[in-house]
């Protein structure tokens, strides 16, 4: 069976969802008429889902799980979904989010999220009074800003501050439970690689690097490096490590004052020509045009 892709832009363009907030990055789901997903689908962004009301039960990757309200449940990309079965009265918030908006917001914080959400694939909260309150709170803060503040100069910035602050403010309550939480050997090691891999990206200056070096570090091949991070998260080492460090190129070119010629040194490329080809082979600008359009 064809398993089909779900993107941002489905999720903006879908008739049947209230859409509250979205841009390249972000989609912010408020409500959904008709939850009709395909028999077999996979979400190529993060998801960070608040059930509101009823129960749902689906299969994400090989396991059957079922949801409920009052829980918020988190997912990583490139996960499988299959057999969605709803109860009528089953509905939801949802936030959808890109990896390079999430890096952007978490910056050296990020390795909490990846060791937390990867290494369970699906992450539920059974939430607590209190963090309903909170959450409550928060939603109705963002809807008045989204539905009274469109015609504000700052409307974007002021938007995704408050996504950063809850990003941050989640990312705080993971590292919480990982600290209450035993240690588990779960006995495979390709998981554990996986996340040995992420922490070690996460844990060090973001620099032009190649797939070997990070293989080296952990003992391992490239080629069995690159494998296993295709088996859990759909994507190579290689391409795991230029997320990164475009994500670390567009950070220092638009939110710092650092010289190009430093940034170039700073992030491991050997010469300033060699850094500006980089760049414009992924963002289709010189460093110098990004530089400046962000200061227009």
């Amino acid at each position: 069976m064809k398993q089909d892709v779900i993107t941002l832009k489905d999720l903006s363009s879908n008739a049947n969802i209230s859409i509250g907030y979205s841009d390249d990055d972000i989609v912010m789901i408020d409500s959904v008429k008709n939850l009709a997903a395909p028999p077999k689908a996979r979400l190529d962004m993060n998801s960070l889902v608040l059930i509101t009301n009823g129960k749902v039960k689906a299969r994400i990757d090989n396991e059957e799980l079922d949801f409920f309200a009052n829980q918020l449940v988190i997912c990583p990309p490139n996960l499988g979904l299959y057999d969605i079965m709803s109860s009528p009265d089953f509905e939801f918030k949802g936030v959808f989010f890109t990896n390079r908006i999430l890096q952007s917001f978490l910056r050296e914080k990020l390795s909490v999220w990846d060791d937390m959400v990867y290494s369970h694939h699906v992450r539920v909260f059974n939430l607590s009074e209190d963090h309903k309150n909170f959450y409550r709170l928060f939603i109705e803060m963002l809807w008045n800003c989204l539905e009274k503040g469109r015609r504000n100069p700052y409307f974007n910035e002021i938007i995704q501050n408050l996504f950063r602050t809850a990003f941050l403010g989640l990312s705080g309550e993971l590292k919480l439970m990982m600290s209450r939480e035993e240690p588990q050997d779960d006995g495979k090691s390709y998981d554990k690689l996986f996340r040995q891999f992420l922490n070690l990206l996460s844990g060090i200056n973001i620099k032009h690097r190649n797939t070997s070096y990070y293989a080296d570090k952990l003992y391992v091949s490239p080629k069995y490096l690159s494998a296993v991070c295709k088996k859990n998260s759909g994507k190579t080492a290689t391409e795991w490590i230029n997320e990164r460090l475009k994500e670390e190129v567009r950070f220092n070119l638009e939110e710092t004052d650092i010289s190009i010629k430093q940034i170039c040194y700073n992030l491991g490329f050997s010469s300033p020509s060699f850094f500006g080809k980089y760049v414009r082979a992924n963002f289709g600008q010189t460093p110098l045009q990004i530089r400046n359009n962000i200061r227009k």
